[in-house]
């Protein structure tokens, strides 16, 4: 019998895949230096995801709110910029070829129901075949001749695309009680090539959703709902297709943050976020009373549509009323995230820094999880004087040498992190300093800091700030990172994609 799954190693395409993507990965040369930039610098840009592709390539997805120019063109592959420059933002797709740089296509999915810079409101993922998925949060006029007709003003629209850029096929959700929260989503592919979506459900009243998206079978587990404002977890799996297999929620207590989520090498899921209180039926949050918000991990078995791990991180002190986990690093041997966090918890060879007069002071946290969502070890990154940054910074795993690199910002007033005694490089000076911090991945030992300024002339007046929003291995230490370039007064720039050789890196 002949499969059509390059992924089925049953199916006669099985090897030719495997060799056509080893090819196409020799291809790649870890000296390259380029960058591409979008955008006039007239608007706000913001960009939302960066992916590596099997083949090398990179898949980006941000938000823009004038229409772009690409290789000399300022229409869509499929469709173009639609609204008000300047005032509707639209999401845009986009594809950078890994060994040119340049883009070989870009699209755009229409204009987002909200003009948010959250990472999460465009996620991508990609099929066994090399076709990617996208989905957003639309309020524009349906695109093209869906599957399913937009029902909504709002509707969460997905489109599958093919290698090239033109669509397999696009399809619309709709919620008729509108409680989706519109830039909180997240993408996974699973090995039959099956789609994965998580979102957050808001309590709109405290009657638990039993309904869904109406697109889809009856909904299977529905939600709590106990209070108005309670966030919840959405779980719904569509076909390589396009169609609807089931959905449920993973009710919960208190509010309940999904940004990421990863497939694990035994065919299940691990969701990253934060929780204010047990999931329904669970224990295990260190402090479980609303408003008490930890850093979260579940594990979800997609072979009986299950919980089967939870793991919370923190204090189980009621001082403490930040957590939450923001980005992750896929690895071999489990997964890596980055977050901030108020409170000491584990043991951590990089110890927590607490200003003695403060109750809830911010730390950077950085985690390891195994497989099955499991701590592995948790470093903090801090200061004695002061709260480090709500930003978290964003995370890329080197394989090469086992390390983890973050890009960040120092402490807002300009001052160092403390604690440690590591190599510091870099004569920074003023607030906003870009930070890269580099770290051991089978310990969590921070092994560098370099320190770079940001503006010369504070307050800034003319000088752009380079916020890393993403980043990823290319192949022999080189890193891709995708930033956005901005005033930091009135926040319009640019987005930009850029690389360089590993020993340009600090």
């Amino acid at each position: 019998m002949e499969f059509n799954n390059p992924r089925d190693p049953l199916s006669k395409s099985y090897m030719e895949t495997w060799l056509w993507e080893e090819y196409l990965r020799s291809l790649c040369n870890p000296n390259a230096k380029a960058s591409l930039r979008l955008g006039t610098g007239t608007y706000k840009t913001y960009p939302y995801k960066l992916l590596k592709l099997k083949n090398g390539n990179f898949l980006v997805t941000a938000g823009v709110f004038e229409e772009v120019v690409w290789n000399g063109k300022t229409t869509g592959k499929n469709f173009s910029f639609s609204g008000t420059p300047g005032t509707d933002l639209n999401v845009i797709i986009f594809l950078v070829n890994g060994r040119t740089f340049q883009i070989e296509w870009l699209d755009y999915i229409g204009i987002a129901f909200s003009a948010s810079d959250g990472k999460e409101t465009a996620p991508i993922t990609e099929l066994s075949n090399g076709d990617v998925v996208v989905a957003a949060y639309i309020k524009s006029s349906e695109q093209g001749v869906p599957l399913s007709p937009k029902s909504n003003s709002n509707s969460l629209a997905l489109v599958r695309y093919h290698t090239n850029g033109s669509r397999v096929w696009n399809t619309y959700l709709d919620k008729t009680d509108n409680s989706i929260v519109e830039n909180r989503f997240a993408l996974v592919t699973d090995v039959m090539d099956n789609i994965h979506l998580f979102f957050n459900a808001r309590g709109i009243s405290s009657t638990p959703d039993t309904y869904g998206f109406g697109e889809f079978p009856t909904m299977e587990v529905a939600s709590n709902a106990a209070n108005t404002g309670v966030e919840e977890i959405g779980w719904g799996i569509i076909s390589s297709q396009g169609h609807p297999i089931r959905q449920r929620y993973l009710p919960s207590y208190g509010r309940v943050f999904v940004l990421n989520a990863a497939y694990t090498p035994d065919h299940s899921i691990l969701l990253f976020g934060a929780a204010d209180d047990n999931f329904v039926g669970f224990t295990g949050h260190p402090l479980p009373s609303y408003n008490y918000q930890r850093p979260m991990v579940t594990k979800l078995s997609i072979s009986d549509f299950s919980m089967t791990n939870r793991a919370y991180l923190g204090s189980i002190s009621a001082s403490y009323t930040t957590g939450v986990i923001y980005g992750i690093a896929p690895a071999p041997d489990g997964v890596y995230t980055t977050g901030v966090n108020a409170g000491d918890f584990g043991t951590s060879f990089h110890s927590y820094q607490l200003y003695p007069t403060s109750s809830n002071f911010r730390n950077n946290i950085f985690s390891k999880f195994d497989w099955n969502g499991n701590l592995i070890w948790n470093q903090f990154l801090g200061s004695t004087t002061t709260d480090t940054l709500e930003i978290p910074s964003i995370i890329g795993y080197v394989s090469l040498t086992n390390t983890i690199k973050s890009y960040g910002f120092s402490l807002e007033d300009g001052s160092h992190y403390t604690g440690f005694s590591i190599p510091t490089s870099g004569n920074g000076a003023n607030p906003y300093q870009q930070t890269t911090l580099n770290i051991a991945g089978d310990s969590g030992l921070y092994q560098s800091i370099h320190y770079e300024t940001s503006f010369y002339n504070y307050p800034a007046t003319t000088e752009p700030l380079h916020y890393t929003i993403a980043a990823t291995e290319a192949c022999g230490g080189r890193m891709v990172r995708l930033k956005n370039i901005l005033d930091l007064n009135t926040e319009v720039g640019v987005l930009e994609v850029t690389t360089r050789p590993m020993s340009e890196e600090p």
